[in-house]
């Protein structure tokens, strides 16, 4: 399930934007201009940004469990002397 997950995850990030770029660089139905290409430059750079933040968000996460796990550890092994 967790990898089911992460392909999902993985999918949604890499096809979302070709989606949004798609659906606006169609002629609109409704008559209005959505953006430039150099709007379009911002959203990307917004959105790599974002996925960035998030990976080190997760990184930091984990690291900082493995810490307090190791600490834990540590604080319930008994002293040699």
């Amino acid at each position: 399930m967790r990898k089911f997950l992460g392909i999902t995850a993985i999918v949604l990030v890499v096809f979302s934007p070709i989606v949004i770029n798609f659906i606006v660089k169609s002629k609109p139905w409704f008559g209005v201009e959505a953006a430039d290409n150099n709007d379009w430059i911002g959203f990307y750079g917004s959105y790599i940004g974002g996925i960035i933040t998030l990976i080190a968000l997760v990184v930091t996460i984990r690291y900082t469990n493995h810490q307090y796990k190791d600490q834990d550890r540590k604080r319930v092994q008994p002293y040699i002397y």
